[in-house]
């Protein structure tokens, strides 16, 4: 299991994605109103989710079971033990799934930089290309 320290990163970074996602969103030029209401709706879902992350990360940071206070005590005064401890526990669960795909969290996002009223138009145009070239 990561680390809470680890686990804080994670949320920190799955944040900064959701808002670029927002921003990305947000500067589509839409004249279509069915795609606005498509944008604003995607919007509040990735709001809800930002919301959700740093509410984990709050919870995380007042480190009410003290787990938080203990990894960075451990770590200060056993730095290098730690450290190999952790190495050695990276290293156990690459072996463990060496074969194991892996997925980039950015892929998950990207679909946001793109407008739907240009992947629209151009499947109009493929379309319209394939009839002519079956007349």
């Amino acid at each position: 299991m990561n680390s809470v320290i680890e686990q804080q990163r994670q949320s920190y970074e799955d944040i900064e994605r959701l808002e670029q996602a927002i921003v990305d969103l947000m500067m589509q030029d839409l004249t279509k109103h069915r795609y606005k209401l498509l944008r604003e709706q995607k919007i509040s879902e990735l709001l809800d989710q930002v919301q959700s992350r740093s509410k984990q990360v709050l919870e995380m940071e007042q480190d009410e079971l003290g787990v938080r206070g203990k990894e960075t005590e451990g770590m200060s005064e056993h730095s290098f033990e730690e450290f190999y401890s952790r190495l050695g526990d990276i290293r156990g669960h690459h072996r463990r799934n060496a074969g194991a795909v892996v997925e980039l969290p950015e892929l998950e996002y990207l679909k946001y930089k793109h407008n739907p009223e240009e992947s629209e138009e151009r499947e109009r145009v493929m379309l319209a290309r394939a009839q002519d070239d079956d007349a």
